[in-house]
This record gives structure tokens, sequence and C-alpha cells, in this order.
């Protein structure tokens, strides 16, 4: 378990972990760092709750894999996500993701990108702000990839999103 820890202007990510199971993120601030907030690579059994991940230069959360390795049951659960310069929660290669009753707020690009992920569940996220970068091609949240299959989402609210706006999301149908 990691809890109340804060990682502010780290040169690199805020927390990482890689090939870790049954680990609970609980109550942390990661700021202002080079890379990412918060980092699992080729994780199982994860709970990432009540997290501050702000102001990182590129990703609030990021859930990816590694080689072979891919991401089971990660739960972000009840965290705040904000002014991140790319994606808020990045999950790549990823299978029964939670994503649950997040504020993802002023994401450079998508808010939520569901990349070559399946099986999860995106329910109840307040989403506002995304796409903040120039090209403004990005939505609140955005499914893409081979594989992105059988994810459900539901009762997520979008605003201000540059290109898809009021509960509406990119090959997905946000409620």
């Amino acid at each position: 378990t990691i809890n109340g820890t804060i990682v502010k202007s780290s040169t690199n990510f805020g927390i990482y972990l890689s090939t870790s199971s049954e680990v609970s993120i609980q109550n942390v601030v990661c700021s202002s760092n080079t890379f990412d907030g918060i980092v699992t690579e080729g994780c199982s059994n994860v709970t990432i709750m009540g997290a501050v991940c702000s102001s990182n230069s590129r990703y609030g959360i990021s859930v990816v894999a590694t080689g072979t390795n891919y991401n089971e049951s990660i739960t972000v659960i009840g965290c705040i996500i904000d002014l991140n310069s790319e994606h808020g929660i990045n999950a790549t290669t990823c299978n029964a993701l939670k994503l649950i009753g997040n504020t993802i707020t002023r994401s450079g690009f998508n808010g939520i990108f569901l990349n070559k992920t399946s099986d999860s569940t995106v329910t109840d996220n307040l989403i506002a702000g995304s796409s903040q970068a120039l090209s403004a091609t990005y939505a609140g949240i955005r499914l893409g990839g081979t594989g992105a299959d059988r994810n459900v989402l539901a009762g997520n609210k979008v605003f201000k999103s540059t290109r898809f706006n009021s509960g509406t999301a990119q090959a997905g149908g946000a409620t």
C-alpha cells in the first residue's frame, strides 16, 4: 500500500509500478512531474483511490502494457486529474479496467483514452475542458485501436471538450 505520499516536480514519473500485483495507491498527490503522475505497467489487481494528479507534462494516470504483460483488473476511483499536458487517463492494452467517479479537467488531449483496451467499465466520471491542445482533435472520452471491444460507458458527464461535447464519446456512447 502507498498512502498519503506527495511527489512533486520529479524529473521522471510521480509513482511508477511495473509488473506488480495486489497494490493499493491511496490519497497521493502527484503533480508537476516531467512525465506521468502515476504509471502502472504490466500490473494486475491495482487500486488507485483518491489520488490528485495535476500539471504533469504527459498523463495524469497511465495504465500500459509491457511486452506481453497486460494490465488486468486496474481500478481508478475518486481521483482528481487536472491540467495534464496530454491525456488525463491513458489506458493502453488493458483488460477489466474500471474508471469510476473521477473528475478529469483541462486535459491537453483526451480526458480518457482507451487504446486497445477491452472488457472495461467507465462510469460516473466528470470530464470537462478536454482538448486544450491547439490541434483540437481530441475528445472527452475516446476509444481506439484494435481490440477496443466490450467496453461499457455509463453515467459519464462530458463538458467543454473541443471535439465531442455533452455526453458523447468517440466510438462509444457515454451518457
